[in-house]
Protein backbone atom coordinates (compact mmCIF):
# COMPACT_ATOMS: atom_id res chain seq x y z
CA UNK A 1 0.00 0.00 0.00
CA UNK A 2 1.46 2.90 -1.15
CA UNK A 3 0.20 6.71 -1.11
CA UNK A 4 -1.66 7.88 -3.92
CA UNK A 5 -2.53 3.91 -4.65
CA UNK A 6 -6.37 3.76 -6.04
CA UNK A 7 -8.17 0.60 -5.02
CA UNK A 8 -11.15 -0.70 -7.22
CA UNK A 9 -10.74 2.55 -9.43
CA UNK A 10 -12.55 4.05 -6.04
CA UNK A 11 -10.73 4.69 -2.76
CA UNK A 12 -7.45 7.13 -3.28
CA UNK A 13 -4.96 6.32 -0.28
CA UNK A 14 -3.54 9.54 1.32
CA UNK A 15 -2.49 8.98 4.50
CA UNK A 16 -2.11 6.28 7.03
CA UNK A 17 -3.51 6.18 10.51
CA UNK A 18 -2.59 3.75 12.71
CA UNK A 19 -1.56 -0.28 12.41
CA UNK A 20 -1.77 -3.07 14.74
CA UNK A 21 -1.34 -7.15 15.12
CA UNK A 22 -3.36 -7.80 12.09
CA UNK A 23 -4.21 -4.90 10.50
CA UNK A 24 -3.02 -1.34 8.98
CA UNK A 25 -5.26 1.63 8.83
CA UNK A 26 -5.63 4.11 5.89
CA UNK A 27 -7.08 7.78 4.77
CA UNK A 28 -8.68 7.16 1.74
CA UNK A 29 -10.86 9.28 -0.59
CA UNK A 30 -13.59 8.02 -2.25
CA UNK A 31 -13.97 9.23 -5.55
CA UNK A 32 -17.42 7.65 -6.05
CA UNK A 33 -19.23 10.89 -3.93
CA UNK A 34 -18.17 13.86 -3.38
CA UNK A 35 -15.61 15.45 -0.43
CA UNK A 36 -15.97 12.38 0.95
CA UNK A 37 -13.01 10.63 2.86
CA UNK A 38 -13.26 7.23 4.77
CA UNK A 39 -10.84 4.63 6.66
CA UNK A 40 -9.71 1.45 5.11
CA UNK A 41 -8.86 -1.08 7.44
CA UNK A 42 -6.57 -3.13 4.94
CA UNK A 43 -6.20 -6.81 6.79
CA UNK A 44 -2.62 -8.53 6.60
CA UNK A 45 -2.11 -11.36 3.95
CA UNK A 46 -1.99 -14.66 5.94
CA UNK A 47 -4.24 -17.30 5.29
CA UNK A 48 -5.23 -16.92 9.31
CA UNK A 49 -5.58 -13.27 9.05
CA UNK A 50 -8.11 -13.31 5.96
CA UNK A 51 -10.28 -16.00 8.19
CA UNK A 52 -10.64 -13.99 10.83
CA UNK A 53 -11.76 -10.87 8.60
CA UNK A 54 -14.20 -13.09 7.00
CA UNK A 55 -15.38 -13.34 10.53
CA UNK A 56 -15.55 -10.21 11.14
CA UNK A 57 -17.38 -9.18 8.51
CA UNK A 58 -19.95 -11.75 9.03
CA UNK A 59 -20.90 -10.20 12.39
CA UNK A 60 -20.84 -6.66 10.40
CA UNK A 61 -23.06 -7.64 8.35
CA UNK A 62 -25.48 -8.56 11.07
CA UNK A 63 -25.21 -5.38 12.63
CA UNK A 64 -26.17 -3.18 9.74
CA UNK A 65 -28.58 -5.68 8.62
CA UNK A 66 -30.68 -4.88 11.71
CA UNK A 67 -30.77 -1.09 11.37
CA UNK A 68 -34.68 -0.54 10.60
CA UNK A 69 -35.86 -4.06 13.02
CA UNK A 70 -38.91 -3.35 14.06
CA UNK A 71 -37.48 -3.30 17.57
CA UNK A 72 -35.61 -1.30 17.33
CA UNK A 73 -36.25 2.04 16.34
CA UNK A 74 -39.26 2.01 19.27
CA UNK A 75 -36.58 1.55 21.48
CA UNK A 76 -34.66 5.09 20.38
CA UNK A 77 -37.98 6.72 20.45
CA UNK A 78 -38.23 5.94 24.11
CA UNK A 79 -33.91 6.46 24.41
CA UNK A 80 -34.47 9.77 23.25
CA UNK A 81 -37.76 10.88 23.96
CA UNK A 82 -37.39 14.90 24.07
CA UNK A 83 -35.13 15.34 22.85
CA UNK A 84 -35.02 13.64 19.25
CA UNK A 85 -34.94 16.72 17.40
CA UNK A 86 -31.40 17.20 19.30
CA UNK A 87 -29.90 13.85 17.95
CA UNK A 88 -29.68 13.88 14.13
CA UNK A 89 -32.45 12.28 12.65
CA UNK A 90 -32.06 12.34 8.54
CA UNK A 91 -35.26 13.01 7.13
CA UNK A 92 -37.06 12.70 10.40
CA UNK A 93 -35.79 9.09 10.39
CA UNK A 94 -33.29 7.49 12.62
CA UNK A 95 -29.85 6.16 10.99
CA UNK A 96 -27.38 3.86 11.57
CA UNK A 97 -25.65 6.35 13.07
CA UNK A 98 -28.16 6.00 15.94
CA UNK A 99 -26.97 1.99 17.22
CA UNK A 100 -23.86 3.68 18.63
CA UNK A 101 -22.11 0.78 16.98
CA UNK A 102 -18.96 1.04 14.18
CA UNK A 103 -20.61 0.46 10.39
CA UNK A 104 -19.48 -1.55 7.95
CA UNK A 105 -19.82 0.68 4.75
CA UNK A 106 -18.28 -1.59 1.55
CA UNK A 107 -15.59 -4.73 1.48
CA UNK A 108 -13.38 -6.19 -0.76
CA UNK A 109 -9.91 -7.53 -1.77
CA UNK A 110 -7.14 -6.53 -2.64
CA UNK A 111 -4.59 -8.49 -4.41
CA UNK A 112 -0.98 -6.68 -4.31
CA UNK A 113 2.58 -7.15 -4.67
CA UNK A 114 2.88 -8.49 -0.85
CA UNK A 115 -0.12 -11.16 -1.28
CA UNK A 116 -3.39 -10.94 -1.01
CA UNK A 117 -5.62 -8.52 2.01
CA UNK A 118 -8.94 -8.75 2.37
CA UNK A 119 -9.98 -4.54 2.94
CA UNK A 120 -12.72 -3.36 4.92
CA UNK A 121 -14.22 0.45 4.92
CA UNK A 122 -15.74 2.49 7.51
CA UNK A 123 -16.59 6.08 8.72
CA UNK A 124 -13.10 8.34 10.35
CA UNK A 125 -12.76 7.71 13.67
CA UNK A 126 -11.17 9.51 16.42
CA UNK A 127 -9.28 8.60 19.39
CA UNK A 128 -10.44 5.95 22.12
CA UNK A 129 -11.88 6.73 25.79
CA UNK A 130 -9.01 5.97 27.15
CA UNK A 131 -6.94 9.15 25.17
CA UNK A 132 -9.72 11.24 27.17
CA UNK A 133 -9.29 9.89 30.18
CA UNK A 134 -5.66 10.63 29.71
CA UNK A 135 -6.65 14.60 28.64
CA UNK A 136 -7.88 14.86 32.00
CA UNK A 137 -5.06 13.46 33.78
CA UNK A 138 -7.22 10.38 34.96
CA UNK A 139 -9.01 12.47 37.44
CA UNK A 140 -12.45 11.69 35.97
CA UNK A 141 -13.88 13.04 33.02
CA UNK A 142 -16.61 15.71 34.04
CA UNK A 143 -20.13 14.39 34.93
CA UNK A 144 -21.75 15.99 31.87
CA UNK A 145 -19.75 14.00 29.37
CA UNK A 146 -19.96 10.89 31.31
CA UNK A 147 -23.36 10.82 31.37
CA UNK A 148 -23.64 11.28 27.68
CA UNK A 149 -20.79 8.70 27.34
CA UNK A 150 -22.63 6.40 29.79
CA UNK A 151 -25.86 6.86 27.73
CA UNK A 152 -24.28 5.53 24.31
CA UNK A 153 -22.17 3.01 25.44
CA UNK A 154 -25.98 1.37 26.81
CA UNK A 155 -27.14 2.11 23.68
CA UNK A 156 -25.06 0.42 22.10
CA UNK A 157 -24.68 -2.62 24.15
CA UNK A 158 -28.52 -2.76 23.87
CA UNK A 159 -28.03 -3.19 20.37
CA UNK A 160 -25.25 -6.07 19.94
CA UNK A 161 -27.03 -8.08 22.50
CA UNK A 162 -30.80 -7.72 21.86
CA UNK A 163 -31.45 -6.69 18.58
CA UNK A 164 -28.51 -8.45 17.02
CA UNK A 165 -27.79 -11.40 19.31
CA UNK A 166 -23.92 -10.23 19.42
CA UNK A 167 -22.09 -10.41 22.67
CA UNK A 168 -19.61 -7.40 23.14
CA UNK A 169 -16.77 -10.06 24.55
CA UNK A 170 -14.16 -7.50 25.33
CA UNK A 171 -15.98 -3.69 27.07
CA UNK A 172 -13.39 -1.06 28.08
CA UNK A 173 -12.02 2.23 27.25
CA UNK A 174 -10.00 1.38 24.20
CA UNK A 175 -12.57 0.21 22.61
CA UNK A 176 -15.25 2.93 22.35
CA UNK A 177 -14.66 4.87 20.20
CA UNK A 178 -15.53 8.78 19.36
CA UNK A 179 -16.58 9.29 16.35
CA UNK A 180 -15.37 12.84 13.99
CA UNK A 181 -18.26 15.82 14.46
CA UNK A 182 -18.80 17.87 11.56
CA UNK A 183 -15.97 20.16 12.08
CA UNK A 184 -13.27 17.58 11.89
CA UNK A 185 -14.87 15.99 8.75
CA UNK A 186 -14.57 19.65 7.14
CA UNK A 187 -11.14 20.00 7.59
CA UNK A 188 -9.99 16.69 6.40
CA UNK A 189 -12.10 17.85 3.32
CA UNK A 190 -10.22 20.90 3.47
CA UNK A 191 -6.92 19.90 3.53
CA UNK A 192 -7.26 16.48 2.25
CA UNK A 193 -5.48 14.73 5.38
CA UNK A 194 -5.85 14.61 9.01
CA UNK A 195 -3.58 17.79 10.16
CA UNK A 196 -4.67 18.01 13.82
CA UNK A 197 -5.87 16.22 17.16
CA UNK A 198 -9.83 16.48 17.35
CA UNK A 199 -11.69 17.83 20.08
CA UNK A 200 -12.74 14.86 21.03
CA UNK A 201 -14.30 16.10 24.64
CA UNK A 202 -17.21 17.88 22.89
CA UNK A 203 -20.50 17.00 24.33
CA UNK A 204 -21.94 16.92 20.62
CA UNK A 205 -19.58 13.83 19.52
CA UNK A 206 -20.83 10.68 19.30
CA UNK A 207 -19.60 7.31 21.06
CA UNK A 208 -19.26 4.34 19.14
CA UNK A 209 -18.09 0.54 20.24
CA UNK A 210 -15.39 -1.25 18.23
CA UNK A 211 -16.39 -4.45 15.94
CA UNK A 212 -12.87 -6.21 17.22
CA UNK A 213 -14.30 -7.92 20.06
CA UNK A 214 -17.74 -8.56 19.19
CA UNK A 215 -18.83 -12.69 19.54
CA UNK A 216 -21.79 -14.16 17.43
CA UNK A 217 -23.02 -17.03 20.27
CA UNK A 218 -22.50 -20.27 17.84
CA UNK A 219 -20.04 -19.36 15.84
CA UNK A 220 -17.10 -20.75 15.94
CA UNK A 221 -13.36 -19.18 15.21
CA UNK A 222 -10.45 -21.10 14.02
CA UNK A 223 -8.68 -22.43 17.04
CA UNK A 224 -11.86 -22.30 19.11
CA UNK A 225 -12.71 -25.44 20.91
CA UNK A 226 -14.72 -24.26 22.86
CA UNK A 227 -17.70 -21.47 23.20
CA UNK A 228 -15.66 -18.21 24.33
CA UNK A 229 -15.84 -17.03 27.82
CA UNK A 230 -17.16 -13.36 27.70
CA UNK A 231 -17.80 -10.37 30.51
CA UNK A 232 -21.02 -11.47 30.91
CA UNK A 233 -20.54 -15.02 32.05
CA UNK A 234 -22.34 -15.48 35.41
CA UNK A 235 -24.09 -12.45 35.20
CA UNK A 236 -27.85 -12.43 35.53
CA UNK A 237 -28.55 -10.39 32.00
CA UNK A 238 -32.06 -9.54 32.75
CA UNK A 239 -32.17 -5.65 32.19
CA UNK A 240 -28.63 -4.96 32.30
CA UNK A 241 -28.94 -2.81 28.75
CA UNK A 242 -31.93 -1.95 28.68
Amino acid sequence: MHLGEVLINRYVIVQKLGWGQFSTVWLAKDMKYENTYVALKVQKSAPSYKVAAYDEVEILDVIAKNVKHPEWLPSLSKYHEGHEDEVGKVNGEFTSQHTQVVQLLNSFMHYGANGDHFIMVFEILGVNLLEIMKRYDYRGIPMPLVRRIAKQVLVGLDYLHRICKIIHTDLKPENAIVALGEEELGQIVENGMITKKTKENEPGHRLLLDDNCLFIPGLKRPGQNAQAQTLLDGINTDGLTK
